[in-house]
C-alpha cells in the first residue's frame, strides 16, 4: 500500500505508526485462561435417578462451558430450574426414609394411612411484619416446635403470598401430629406477635382456623404431586422477600457421591449403568433406574447407603402406628 504513496506522504505514514501503541492482549481471553480448570467425570447417586456429569478437579465453585461463572444467584421470590431439582431430590429422600404409618380414630372406629403430610399455615390478620420478621419469630420455631415435640426432623416448606397480599407457608414432613396440636401452637405464635387480636377482643373463640393439614395417600403420585404444589409460582401474587424455600439440614446433607479419583468409580459406574435407562442432557447424563434400595448394589453403594440411614436414625420418627380420640 506504501508503493503507491508519494515520497513525503510515506515517510509521514510510517513516522506516525511509530507513535500508535501496540493493543494490550485482551483481559477477557486472560482471565479465560487462568480460570480454565481441569475436570473430572462424577455420579451422583439419587433414590430414583443418578446423575453423570463433570466437575473442577480441585473440587471448586460449579463453573458453566469449564469457566467460572461469576453472576450472583439472588432470590427473586420465583423457585428456580437449580432450587426445583434440589426440591425434587430433597423429596425423594424423605420419601425413600418415610414408613407407611396407620393412624386410628377410637370416634369414628376407622383408620388410614400415608407416609407423608401437608401442613399449611396462615395468618389470622392482615400482615404488619416483614416477610423475614414472620420467618424468623414464627416460622423457625414452629419448625424447632415440630422436631423436640414430635421427632419431624425431616422437612421441607415453602413460603408463598396469598391474593390479600400475606404470606403463608407449606410445609411437608414424614411425621404425624395431630391438627389440633399444629393448630394451636402456631395459633400461639400468632398471639404473641398481634396477628388473634379480632378473635380476642370480645369475640367468642380465641382459637382460628389457622391451619390446615392433610396426608398425601397416593404412593405412585406422591413425589410429582408435591413437587408440583411446592414448585408452583403465580405471577398474579407479590413475591416473598427473602428465601422462598428450605429442607432440614438433615436432608440437605443426604448424598452419595463418587468421582474418578475414588478406586471404586468404575465399579459404581458399571453397577449403576447396567440398571438404568440412560437419557443424554446437555450438560450431564441422566440415569432413571428403580428405587436405589432396590438395585444390585456393589460394596462400596452398599456401605454409602448403610452410612447415611446409620447418619440420620438417632432423628428418625420410628413410630408407625398412632391412636387419636
Amino acid at each position: 500500500m506504501l508503493q503507491y504513496c508519494i515520497d513525503g506522504t510515506h515517510s509521514l505514514v510510517k513516522e506516525k505508526s511509530k507513535l500508535i501503541p501496540t493493543p494490550p492482549p485482551s483481559p477477557r481471553k486472560n482471565k479465560l485462561k487462568q480460570e480454565f480448570k481441569p475436570r473430572i467425570d462424577c455420579i451422583s447417586i439419587r433414590p430414583t435417578c443418578s446423575v453423570m456429569y463433570s466437575r473442577n478437579a480441585d473440587g471448586s465453585a460449579p463453573t458453566r462451558n469449564g469457566f467460572k461463572d461469576q453472576r450472583a444467584n439472588k432470590q427473586k421470590g420465583d423457585i428456580s430450574k437449580k432450587a426445583a431439582i434440589k426440591i425434587n431430590t430433597a423429596m425423594q429422600w424423605l420419601l425413600m426414609f418415610s414408613p407407611r404409618k396407620r393412624v386410628y380414630s377410637k370416634s369414628s372406629k376407622k383408620s388410614f394411612s400415608f407416609r407423608i403430610n401437608f401442613i399449611t399455615l396462615t395468618l389470622s390478620g392482615s400482615q404488619t411484619h416483614t416477610d423475614e420478621f414472620i420467618k424468623e419469630h414464627m416460622l423457625y420455631p414452629f419448625l424447632k416446635w415440630l422436631g423436640r415435640s414430635h421427632g419431624a426432623w425431616l422437612y421441607l416448606w415453602k413460603a408463598e403470598t396469598q391474593l390479600n397480599g400475606n404470606i403463608h407457608f407449606h410445609i411437608t414432613t414424614n411425621t404425624f401430629v395431630h391438627w389440633q396440636s399444629i393448630r394451636r401452637k402456631w395459633n400461639q405464635l400468632q398471639s404473641k406477635h398481634g396477628y388473634l387480636k379480632k378473635w380476642t377482643e370480645g369475640n367468642v373463640r380465641g382459637d382460628p382456623n389457622s391451619t390446615d393439614v392433610h396426608s398425601v395417600r397416593n404412593e405412585d403420585e406422591v413425589c410429582r404431586y408435591m413437587v408440583k404444589y411446592l414448585l408452583k409460582n403465580d405471577d398474579k401474587r407479590r413475591k416473598v422477600d427473602g428465601r422462598v424455600w428450605a429442607c432440614s439440614m438433615h436432608l440437605s446433607k443426604m448424598k452419595v457421591f463418587t468421582s474418578e479419583h475414588d478406586k471404586d468409580f468404575i465399579d459404581t459406574a458399571e453397577t449403576v449403568f447396567s440398571q438404568s435407562t440412560v437419557k443424554k442432557l446437555d450438560h450431564a447424563t441422566l440415569l432413571l433406574h428403580k428405587p436405589v434400595t432396590k438395585l444390585k448394589m456393589n460394596n462400596w453403594l452398599f456401605n454409602e447407603m448403610k452410612g447415611l440411614y446409620l447418619s440420620i436414625r438417632p432423628k428418625l420418627n420410628e413410630q408407625t402406628y398412632f391412636t387419636i380420640e
